[in-house]
């Protein structure tokens, strides 16, 4: 049984992605512009989005490097208890805010969105007089009770029911630790201490032969890993790998799953593995579900 700790470093952060099924909400507000001038969603003016635009900048530091008119606020939710919310497109300077799927916990409900390309999602609480406004990732806001579940569904957010998660056979988990060892030269086996104490922390799947696991606080880690757009993201640095299955005496071996910011010659090591040659876009996705199912699955 995989000793699954990918739950409680996440539930730290709380953060966002995006579903597919349950009962939606109506669309809150005016979903995309309709044009660049300012003003041109109905239910916002021109002045508070200058003023909102204005605030982004000075909120996240980077006045000095972009001009007003180069935020560009794509998605507008509407005005919940004194908060805009509203989606910008991404920026190189904030490229952590950015995913296209948005998930939250509300209550005992899990509701989420999905956009067709990255966006930063937050709400903006006016400043007093001359004071910079206030920002807030979503969950930040329903944490503090700003936004609620009511407010987050009639944004137009989906909610939905989780899945069973798949639980990792306790050969193939045995299989693929004995596999881990050999290849990095650990001479430890099933009756030592450290084999028995070595941790699987997330499971999402087997694929075209390859068991998918994620290990916390290892090298070559990061804590945000992509599989095609699917945003798997973790409280602290995490691997991702793909382990070939064995077959008769063949040993398996494992792989960093490839991480398109890499730089080349970490791309090119031979320990390292394009998900793209093995993984489809529909593998991904359920892999996704697993880690959601994983993730908030406990929460209930």
């Amino acid at each position: 049984m995989v000793k699954n700790v990918c739950f409680w470093v996440v539930l730290a952060l709380l953060i966002s992605f995006t579903v597919f099924c349950g009962c939606s909400g109506e669309t809150g507000g005016d979903a995309r512009r309709n044009g660049d001038e300012l003003g041109t969603f109905k239910s916002l003016s021109a002045e508070t989005e200058a003023q909102i635009k204005s605030d982004f900048l000075h909120f996240y530091f980077v006045a000095p490097h972009l001009p007003d008119d180069e935020v560009y606020i794509d998605h507008y939710f509407g005005n919940y208890n004194g908060l805009e919310v509203v989606a910008f497109l991404p920026y190189i300077y904030l490229t952590w805010l950015c995913t296209n799927r948005f998930v939250f916990i509300c209550d005992d409900d899990v509701i989420g969105f999905e956009f067709p390309y990255q966006v930063a999602m937050l709400a903006w609480k006016p400043g007093v007089h001359s004071e910079t406004g206030q920002f807030y990732e979503i969950w930040e806001a329903i944490d503090l009770g700003l936004l609620t579940r009511d407010d987050i569904q009639s944004m137009g957010g989906v909610c939905y029911d989780l899945e069973p998660y798949e639980d990792l056979d306790s050969e193939i988990e045995r299989q693929i630790k004995q596999d881990y060892f050999d290849y990095y030269g650990l001479d430890y086996g099933p009756d030592d201490d450290w084999f028995n104490d070595f941790r699987i922390d997330c499971y999402f799947g087997t694929y075209n032969g390859y068991a998918i696991i994620v290990k916390l606080g290892v090298w070559d880690s990061s804590t945000n890993i992509f599989v095609y757009d699917y945003l798997f993201r973790f409280g602290i640095s995490a691997a991702m790998f793909a382990c070939k299955l064995g077959t008769n005496s063949e040993s398996g071996r494992p792989y960093l799953i490839l991480q398109d910011h890499w730089i080349a010659s970490d791309k090119d090591r031979e320990d390292v593995i394009d998900y793209r040659d093995i993984l489809t876009e529909e593998d991904a996705r359920s892999m996704w579900k697993q880690y959601l199912a994983q993730i908030y699955g406990r929460i209930k």
